[in-house]
């Protein structure tokens, strides 16, 4: 499997070349456990989902990072800086309709992992 590493993530997503080389690789780490399990379609789409999960992982600790409270900043205001914080819906652990990236990891797993009904599996009681 061609694996993302901290440069090629680095290099497909500018934004995140100011995070320590560290956090991105924990956040391939994370992504290679999280996609690990399964068949996907091909090789090509578990790098893929391993490449946008990374990214959404690095997207949310980026915007926490970024407010200095560990809070989603939504708005900031100037000359006087006045900053309002987001209340984000974490109900569901790594909401993925949070970020662009956990929208297409979403997207890949549900082209990769279909939902399947049973309509009469033939048992008889």
């Amino acid at each position: 499997m061609n694996l993302p590493t901290v440069a090629s993530m680095k290099f497909k997503f500018p934004a995140f070349r100011a995070i320590d080389d560290g956090s991105v690789e924990f956040a391939i780490e994370e992504a290679i456990a999280t996609c690990s399990s399964g068949d996907w379609v091909n090789e090509a789409n578990r790098t893929l989902g391993v490449t946008y999960y990374a990214a959404h992982m690095l997207q949310l600790a980026l915007w926490y990072g970024q407010s200095g409270t560990g809070q989603l900043v939504s708005s900031e205001h100037t000359p006087d800086l006045s900053v309002n914080y987001a209340v984000p819906n974490l109900s569901t652990p790594g909401d993925f309709d949070l970020t662009i990236y956990g929208k297409k990891f979403k997207e890949l797993v549900s082209n990769n992992f279909p939902a399947v009904l049973v309509v009469n599996s033939g048992v008889q009681m």
